[in-house]
């Protein structure tokens, strides 16, 4: 019946989710080297309470995902009602989601020397080390936990490269699109609304920092915070104090 069901589901969707999912894990994988390069900063007894954090984190995480996938399923959505060759068009998204997830990554990978410098999730702060690239090498390459951070990243940049390779050969290349127009519009406008639903991350209001606060310690208020997150929104709040 699984099977069925699932035979039945756009290629787009299934590769979509999937992707989403990969996203998700490695998000979830850079917070846990995160609290664990901090762990002198949680106090006794708090297992719990980190746990909650990672969940909350969760809807900081979808926002980031959701956003980035929001452009592919409008791409998705509109060919999939066509009947042409679509692998230029597959190509194209496919770059575009390793990119802004490579992207993602690495601002993930440069928050957390970051934070323990600064005892901050990452901001547009750090281009003022451009100012003084040569102070910023040196920090950089004195300790050797920052060349460790960065072998890091590139075995996660192409741990996901290759994963998302084959996703995308076993949804959208080598299995035959079987639904039916009707179930296509069906999960359209269900992906459509979880997609909006993700990029606001809450029912009641678009999240912010603020909803990331569990508990009365500082630390772990700052563990479900996406880096992405706290960097683009710092982004987005100089640019619309700058035209006030």
């Amino acid at each position: 019946m699984i099977k069925l069901l699932n035979n039945y589901i756009p290629q787009h969707i299934k590769y979509l989710t999937l992707i989403y999912l990969l996203g998700t894990l490695f998000f979830m994988m850079f917070r846990a080297i995160f609290v664990f390069t901090s762990k002198d900063l949680l106090p006794p007894n708090s297992t719990n309470i980190v746990i909650n954090a990672f969940e909350v984190g969760l809807r900081f995480d979808n926002v980031i995902s959701c956003f980035v996938l929001s452009i592919p399923f409008a791409l998705f959505t509109v060919i999939s009602f066509f009947k042409f060759n679509k692998m230029h068009i597959y190509k194209f998204i496919t770059i575009y989601i390793s990119l802004f997830y490579t992207a993602s990554f690495i601002i993930c990978a440069t928050d957390i020397p970051y934070f323990k410098y600064n005892y901050s999730r990452l901001t547009i702060a750090i281009f003022n080390w451009i100012d003084t690239p040569d102070m910023m090498l040196k920090f950089v390459f004195s300790d050797v936990t920052y060349i460790l951070y960065l072998i890091v990243l590139i075995v996660i940049i192409i741990i996901f490269t290759i994963l998302s390779g084959k996703i995308k050969r076993k949804t959208l290349i080598k299995s035959e699109e079987k639904s039916t127009i009707l179930l296509r519009i069906i999960y359209t406008l269900l992906f459509s609304f979880l997609i909006f639903m993700g990029m606001r991350g809450r029912k009641e209001s678009p999240i912010k920092e603020g909803h990331a606060c569990v508990s009365a310690n500082a630390f772990i208020n700052q563990i479900a915070l996406n880096p992405v997150f706290t960097f683009v929104k710092s982004f987005s709040n100089k640019i619309y104090f700058h035209q006030r």
